[in-house]
């Protein structure tokens, strides 16, 4: 899904005003963004214990509600420090900072253990399922 996202956010990217180039940037990126909002709390569920599974799984909508809110922030910022309409930097500088997550979330899958039901079902590993 990071990488289904980066790509859609190159495509923006190196659009350079051509509308159909965008428009299929933010669908690729639309794609990767769905399926991390699928996958993630089904993750989050599986490994969640019991007591806090609701917690974990809340808590994660609303990261990204902060997450929108602060990208609507840049948004602005960037608007008001660029304020000539053909500069592109405007509107690319707040796209190329969403590779940056993606940096991130990609190294951090390094230390996020296998979910239980993996465990269980694909290496009949089911004492560390449990």
């Amino acid at each position: 899904a990071l990488v289904v996202y980066c790509i859609g956010i190159t495509i923006q990217i190196l659009s350079y005003g051509r509308w159909y180039f965008l428009t299929l940037g933010r669908a690729v990126t639309g794609i990767g963004v769905g399926v991390t909002t699928v996958l993630v709390p089904m993750f989050l569920s599986e490994n969640s214990p019991l007591k806090i599974r609701g917690s974990m799984v809340s808590t994660y909508q609303l990261i990204v509600t902060f997450g929108i809110l602060m990208g609507n922030i840049l948004n602005f910022i960037c608007e008001r420090c660029y304020k000539d309409p053909t500069q592109n930097i405007a509107w690319q500088l707040p796209l190329f900072l969403g590779y940056i997550w993606a940096i991130i979330i990609g190294m951090s899958l390094v230390y996020v253990p296998e979910s239980p039901q993996y465990l269980a079902k694909i290496k009949n590993d089911v004492p560390s399922a449990k």
